[in-house]
């Protein structure tokens, strides 16, 4: 949930050096008041980035194709 893991995780993660990217229409919320305040508080500049997930995809270039699966050594 956005206001209840998701804001701290990523809080976290900007704490030790990683830049968290929130996928907003991915995250679960409980409360619509409490989850926009977390977004918000995302907005500080550089905290996080935020995206969709069609902007996720396509940002991985994997849009419209399938996740392969590791090769069994033999």
């Amino acid at each position: 949930m956005l206001e209840v893991g998701i804001e701290r995780t990523a809080r976290h993660a900007a704490d030790l050096g990683f830049p968290p990217v929130v996928v907003d229409d991915a995250c679960g919320i409980v409360e619509p008041d409490a989850a926009q305040r977390s977004l918000e508080s995302l907005e500080y500049p550089s905290l996080s980035y935020r995206a969709t997930s069609a902007a996720g995809i396509a940002a991985f270039g994997r849009q419209g194709s399938q996740p392969t699966r590791p090769r069994r050594a033999a």
